[in-house]
């Protein structure tokens, strides 16, 4: 899987992310660092079964980390996902590699580490230059408040036992042909926790495929900042 293959895994890792699956090793030694948990602060209702919006109808923590499993027809994928203060990292295994993504959005930059296999402590790690294109396919938040996205609020279901809030996020495809309706495009349809205003589940559907996101070992709160810099010991490469 190459690099940018990744990089739009991670945009809808929260619809996504994916954005994006995300996986990280020492999970609760990374969480117990973390600062305690910020309450999220109270909010109205959710909209009535199938009002429409522009926008989104709550407000997604900047903080926050979770485990998320990914199953698209045979095929599992177990990652972990951070995000914090316009930073994000990602950890996912490619064939059997483990292959940790990092960007960094007001420094313009995307780090791409590879731990060596049998000396996690060591490897290699890539520096590349945050293009607006790439940016814009990483940036879940700004994916979200896309105006041509369109926000319906459907009836709550539980998952696991949690009433959840669902939201069924469109955004059609652009027309092949000047003049030419849009085309069907990508659905998201997202089971929101709402004591996190993070999902629990992520139903992904395209003319051509569907999967789904479990979301698992949600922490909403700061993340430790090495987890998005460069790892002390790594081998840079050239880009």
């Amino acid at each position: 899987m190459s690099f940018f293959s990744l990089a739009f895994r991670l945009r809808f890792l929260l619809v996504v992310p994916v954005w994006c699956a995300a996986m990280f090793a020492g999970t609760v030694a990374l969480i117990a660092q973390t600062e305690p948990p910020v309450p999220p602060a109270a909010t109205a209702a959710p909209p009535a079964p199938g009002s429409k919006l522009n926008h989104p109808p709550f407000e997604l923590p900047g903080s926050f980390s979770a485990d998320v499993q990914t199953t698209q027809g045979s095929t599992i994928t177990n990652s972990r996902f951070f995000a914090t203060d316009g930073k994000i990292r990602l950890e996912s295994k490619v064939r059997d590699i483990s292959v940790i993504m990092i960007a960094v959005f007001k420094e313009k930059k995307v780090i791409l580490v590879v731990p060596d296999k049998t000396s996690p402590e060591k490897g290699v790690y890539v520096l590349r230059d945050l293009t607006p294109a790439n940016e814009k396919a990483m940036d879940f938040r700004s994916a979200w408040n896309d105006p041509k996205v369109t926000w319906e609020s459907m009836p709550p279901s539980a998952v696991d036992g949690v009433e959840c809030d669902v939201y069924k996020l469109t955004r059609p495809s652009p027309p092949t042909k000047p003049g030419e309706a849009a085309a069907p495009g990508t659905t998201h349809t997202l089971f929101l926790n709402p004591a996190t205003k993070l999902p629990l589940k992520v139903i992904i559907q395209t003319p051509a495929s569907e999967s789904t996101q479990l979301w698992t070992n949600v922490a909403v709160g700061p993340q430790p900042e090495a987890l998005f810099d460069k790892p002390a010991g790594y081998v840079e490469k050239p880009n």
